[in-house]
């Protein structure tokens, strides 16, 4: 980052600070800005560099095209999701326009395809075929590209697990899983990820003997290949967990979505609608096994989180929190422990051995009013 900067106010001093070359070296600032986690300053300098390549290229231009680009994954990271679509959807007009056959626009229909999943629009699944097709394309002259197609098959997977369509779902699945084998061998990190996604896909069906067997497949070969990627392993643990909590093993299951509730707690803010996941699956858990404090202690805490983010990409997430929320019993019915649990301990309750105070005592009952 900082031999952008140097460069940038090296071109801007001997250039002029509206100079072409100026406004093309923002934007490499502004790429390398967002890589180190600045993405409020490097939305600054991403909009300050299309500002002048804009002026001198004009509205078509090349430099324009590769800024707009930036600026759409950046927003998709911000998660300004119609600011994103609006400027990757930009890109790709002046990319077709210019040369229809662009190996860039694989990236582009990638990009755009999840920002528009993430706002569950059907449009998205036109894109991710698209992006799928020009990886395949571009993968003739450059056959590491078919490792990007596999990437977007997941994704256009798990799109489909959003809308339930299991059997296209399993499709994209095992054509992400094909390629991988084929082209990176059955131990490698990305196998394990695939593995993970069929996890998911059993769950939902409710083949729970396959989803654990593919949880612990996929978490044996993460820890084989790539024990640092904990937040991938807190996915499987999170599978896992619903899977043993359904099949009633709840000791292990709290077991499993405690470890993925760590992980995941690891990585703070970038993490947090994932926290609030695994806190609400715990507190289901928790319910089974009759731990109710801990069990509203979990939801409540869920709730604070995930009632705070973005509304529309929470909603689901906010759906369930509520149903366990009902789940809950009445407060009347709450023992002493269960209130110490949940960190609001109630009055004393009365001791029925202990005599009442004298001036009760000796205190008639008043009798109906005459």
């Amino acid at each position: 980052m900082r031999l952008y900067e140097e460069s940038t106010t090296t071109y801007a001093l001997a250039l002029g600070k509206d100079a072409a070359l100026v406004g093309v070296e923002l934007i490499k600032l502004g790429r390398a800005q967002a890589l180190c986690g600045e993405l409020a300053l490097a939305h600054q300098t991403y909009t300050r560099g299309l500002d002048i390549v804009r002026r001198h290229f004009g509205p078509d231009g090349a430099p324009v095209a590769e800024g707009l680009t930036c600026l759409g994954a950046l927003l998709v990271q911000r998660l300004e999701l119609d600011a994103a679509v609006a400027a990757l959807q930009e890109a790709l007009r002046i990319r077709r326009l210019a040369d229809p056959q662009d190996p860039q626009l694989a990236y582009l229909y990638q990009k755009t395809a999840e920002a528009c999943a993430m706002k569950r629009e059907p449009q998205a699944e036109a894109y991710f075929l698209l992006a799928i097709e020009a990886y395949h394309t571009n993968a003739k002259t450059e056959p590491v590209q078919r490792t990007y197609a596999s990437d977007v098959l997941d994704d256009l997977g798990l799109f489909y697990v959003d809308f339930q369509h299991y059997d296209k779902a399993e499709r994209c699945f095992k054509q992400a899983l094909d390629l991988r084998l084929e082209l990176l061998g059955d131990h490698h990190a990305t196998v394990a990820y695939s593995y993970s996604n069929f996890a998911l896909l059993y769950l939902l069906r409710e083949a729970l003997e396959d989803c654990e067997r593919m949880a612990r497949a996929a978490l044996e070969l993460y820890a084989k290949t790539a024990r640092t990627n904990t937040l991938a392993q807190a996915d499987v643990y999170t599978v896992l967990g619903q899977c043993l909590h359904k099949k009633k093993a709840h000791a292990a299951a709290l077991e499993s979505l405690e470890k993925a509730l760590n992980h995941r707690r690891l990585h703070g803010e970038s993490a947090e609608q994932a926290v609030a996941e695994s806190l609400n699956y715990i507190a289901r858990v928790l319910l089974a096994m009759r731990r109710v404090g801990r069990a509203a202690a979990h939801v409540r805490e869920a709730r604070r989180i995930a009632f705070r983010l973005n509304q529309l990409l929470t909603e689901a997430l906010r759906a369930e929190i509520e149903k366990t929320e009902r789940m809950l019993p009445p407060l009347e019915e709450w023992t002493a422990a269960d209130h110490a649990e949940a960190g609001d301990p109630p009055s004393p309750l009365p001791d029925p051995n202990a005599e009442a105070p004298k001036e009760a005592s000796e205190k008639e009952s008043p009798g109906p009013p005459g």
